[in-house]
């Protein structure tokens, strides 16, 4: 007889957000949604919300976070791997303050892998059930930062 393992599963999420005109002459705001998002995780394991940069990982990342609070009931810990954006992680920790979710809190120019470690630690103290690691974009293939993608990977071991 083999043991169930608690699964969380995620139906139908619905992220919606605009993005400012990038140039004065534009007449309208770009739109962004992502509907029907769907999936299953086990407890215990980790997400991360990989992109390019611009294309919402830091919203998807708190609204993914609130869904799951509010529709799933499960204590969330969010975290910003974002390092060289400016104020992105402070974007993060502001969004989990207005939606009253946990944030792993920065610390001044500690690397992503160092990031991750310290969340993972803190989610385990605080008795976190998922903990979302908000990462930094991704606009073309850059060897530093495909060899951190790994190295989070590793650390993180994602669902």
């Amino acid at each position: 007889m083999t043991a169930s393992v608690p699964v969380l599963e995620v139906n139908d999420l619905k992220v919606h957000f605009r993005m400012k005109r990038k140039h004065l002459f534009e007449a309208h705001s770009y739109i962004h949604a992502v509907d029907g998002v769907s999936l299953k995780v086990e407890f215990g394991k980790t997400l991360g919300i990989v992109g390019e940069s611009g294309s919402g990982k830091t919203t998807t990342t708190s609204k993914l976070a609130k869904f799951l609070e509010k529709n799933n009931k499960k204590k969330v810990m969010m975290a910003s791997l974002d390092v060289y954006r400016p104020a992105a992680q402070e974007q993060l920790r502001l969004l989990g303050e207005q939606n009253n979710i946990e944030t792993l809190p920065i610390i001044e120019g500690q690397l992503p892998a160092d990031i991750c470690r310290r969340a993972l630690s803190a989610a385990n103290l605080n008795g976190c059930e998922v903990v979302l690691f908000d990462t930094a974009g991704r606009t073309q293939i850059d060897f530093q930062m495909m060899n951190e993608i790994k190295q989070i990977e590793t650390i993180i071991n994602p669902a």
